[in-house]
């Protein structure tokens, strides 16, 4: 993606949104490879993507719990 970077004095600079890349060590295919996986795919890749609400027993976290 491509956009624009403005100072406090007002300059505009052409800039360029990279990926966020991180290098980690997988086990593919009987051999440890290291690959760059983009930040959200990595986190798929360690199975950090368990949502709030699992982790709470399935009631939502943060949720008022209101008398009947």
């Amino acid at each position: 993606m491509i956009g624009r970077q403005v100072t406090f004095s007002g300059k505009r600079n052409r800039r360029i949104f990279k990926p966020n890349l991180h290098a980690y060590w997988i086990a593919e295919s009987g051999k440890n490879m290291r690959k760059k996986f983009c930040t959200k795919c990595l986190r798929l890749v360690k199975g950090k993507t368990v949502t709030r609400a699992v982790k709470s027993g399935g009631r939502r976290v943060g949720a008022v719990q209101t008398a009947s």
